[in-house]
C-alpha cells in the first residue's frame, strides 16, 4: 500500500483527479419538455445557444436561431424548476451555454421519464455535465459530458411581428394534408384564408393546397371570432361547424401564401399536441406555436417561423 509520501511523489497519471467545480446547476423536473424543445431546435440548426434568464422571480431557458439559409427560425422558452450557484459565485441574472443539438438530445435519456434532469457547467474544461435521476430506477445512472462552443459574433434574432390573424389548426387535419403532400411529392403548400361578413358575424374558409404528381385541396369553413387584442381567430380542425355556406364572391382574402413543406413537416413531426396555433399576415412569415405539455400559464412554448416561398422561385 502506498504511503501519503509515495502518493505525493507519484506521477500525475497516478494521482486522483480533482472533480471540476461547477459555477451553476439547473434542474428540470420533466426531462421530456427539454427533449421536445431540443427536437424542435434540431429541425432547424445544428448548434444552439441556450440562455438562462431570470424573468421576475423565475428562471427560464431560452433558445432561438435560424437555419443556414435563414428561411425558418425557432424561438423557444422553458421554465426552469431550480437554479443553484456555487458559494464562490455571485448570483447571475443571465448566463448561457452553446452545444451541439444532436449530442444534447442524445444526452437526455428518454428511459428516465419520471425523474429529474440537471445540467451543470465545467468552466475549467469548457463542458457541461448532464445527469438524469429517476427515483423509480435507483440502480440506473445516466450522465453525459458535452463540449461547449463559443457564441458566434453575429447571432440570429427576430424582430417582434404583429400578427392580425390566428388559425387554430387541428393536428390530425394538418398531418393529413402533409401526408398528401408527401405522397404527391409536393415541395410546397399554399395556405389561404377568406372571410365573409354574415350579419354581425364572420364566416371563414381556410384552404390548404398541395400540387405535385397530384393536386390535393382541403377546405374548412367555420365561424370567426375576435381575440382581446383585436386579432381575428379562425379554425381549421377538419370537423366543420356547419355547411360550406361561404360565398367566395363576397369574401375578402385575408392571407394567401405558399410555404416549403419540408420545413413545416420537420417541425410538426415531433409535436404531441392536438391543436397547433398558426399566426399569419400577408407579406410576413408563418408562425406555428405550441405550448409545452405539463406547463401552465403560457410560460413555456415553442414558436416556429417559416418564410413564404417567392412566387418567382
Amino acid at each position: 500500500m502506498e504511503s501519503s509520501a509515495d502518493m505525493h511523489d507519484a506521477p500525475p497519471s497516478k494521482r486522483q483527479r480533482a472533480e471540476p467545480v461547477a459555477d451553476w446547476k439547473i434542474t428540470f423536473e420533466d426531462p421530456s419538455a427539454l427533449q421536445n424543445i431540443t427536437e424542435d431546435l434540431l429541425a432547424v440548426m445544428n448548434r444552439a445557444t441556450f440562455r438562462v434568464k431570470k424573468i421576475g422571480s423565475d428562471y427560464f431557458l431560452k433558445a432561438e436561431g435560424a437555419d443556414p439559409g435563414h428561411t425558418c427560425f425557432v424561438n423557444a422558452q422553458l421554465k426552469i424548476d431550480s437554479v443553484e450557484f456555487a458559494p464562490t459565485v455571485d448570483t447571475r441574472e443571465q448566463f448561457e451555454f452553446r452545444v451541439d443539438c444532436k449530442q444534447f438530445l442524445y444526452s437526455i435519456d428518454s428511459t428516465c421519464t419520471q425523474g429529474t434532469l440537471t445540467i451543470e457547467d465545467r468552466p475549467s474544461e469548457a463542458t457541461i455535465l448532464i445527469n438524469m435521476h429517476d427515483p423509480e430506477m435507483p440502480s440506473h445512472k445516466s450522465s453525459s459530458e458535452l463540449s461547449t462552443f463559443v457564441e458566434p459574433e453575429q447571432s440570429d434574432s427576430l424582430n417582434p411581428l404583429n400578427f392580425k390573424l390566428i388559425v387554430e389548426i387541428g393536428m390530425k387535419y394538418l398531418r393529413e394534408i402533409l401526408k398528401k403532400a408527401k405522397d404527391a411529392h409536393a415541395d410546397t403548400i399554399e395556405i389561404s384564408v377568406k372571410v365573409q361578413p354574415v350579419g354581425s358575424k364572420h364566416r371563414s374558409m381556410t384552404t390548404f393546397k398541395v400540387h405535385g404528381d397530384t393536386k390535393h385541396v382541403l377546405e374548412d369553413c367555420a365561424d370567426a371570432s375576435k381575440s382581446e387584442d383585436g386579432s381575428m381567430i379562425v379554425r381549421a380542425n377538419g370537423d366543420g361547424d356547419g355547411d360550406s355556406d361561404v360565398d367566395e364572391r363576397l369574401c375578402e382574402t385575408v392571407i394567401r401564401h405558399t410555404y416549403p413543406i419540408q420545413k413545416i413537416h420537420a417541425f410538426v413531426k415531433n409535436m404531441h399536441q392536438t391543436i397547433v396555433v398558426a399566426k399569419v399576415q400577408q407579406g410576413m412569415p408563418l408562425m406555428l406555436e405550441h405550448g409545452i405539455a405539463g406547463c401552465v400559464n403560457g410560460e413555456s412554448y415553442v414558436q416556429f417561423f417559416v418564410a413564404p416561398v417567392n412566387d418567382d422561385d
